[in-house]
């Protein structure tokens, strides 16, 4: 995975909530793909490529790809950091980066995804 400085990192506090763990008391994993949606999103807000201004341009981000890894799964009220970067990958694909790190700093989820830009209208990719 590759490496971002710390004024490229968007990052979040959370705590798990009852909903988000299953009956053993760790995060379920679609929690952990919900989240990872949520602060893309957030980020890509953030820089003024999220949900909004692709979709007033008849747009939609597509993620093309996921690789994660799992250490470990946070526990029911656990609070962590939720860690994200981006890097454009080709002129048709971007990069983001996240993380799941623990009270301690260690990271326990780690996921990387490419992520495309599509014209709705003509379900064609278009140049980021």
């Amino acid at each position: 995975m590759e490496h971002a400085s710390a004024k490229e990192i968007y990052s979040v506090q959370a705590t798990v909530r009852t909903y988000e763990s299953g009956a053993d008391g760790l995060m379920k994993p679609e929690t952990v793909l919900l989240w990872f949606q949520e602060i893309a999103e957030t980020h890509a807000s953030c820089l003024g490529f999220g949900y909004d201004f692709v979709t007033s341009r008849s747009l939609a981000w597509v993620e093309v790809r996921l690789d994660a890894a799992v250490s470990r799964l946070p526990r029911w009220k656990e609070t962590v950091e939720l860690r994200t970067w981006t890097a454009q990958e080709t002129p048709l694909l971007a990069r983001r980066n996240m993380e799941i790190r623990d009270a301690q700093g260690n990271c326990i989820v780690a996921a990387s995804c490419l992520w495309a830009v599509i014209d709705i209208r003509r379900r064609s990719p278009v140049p980021l």
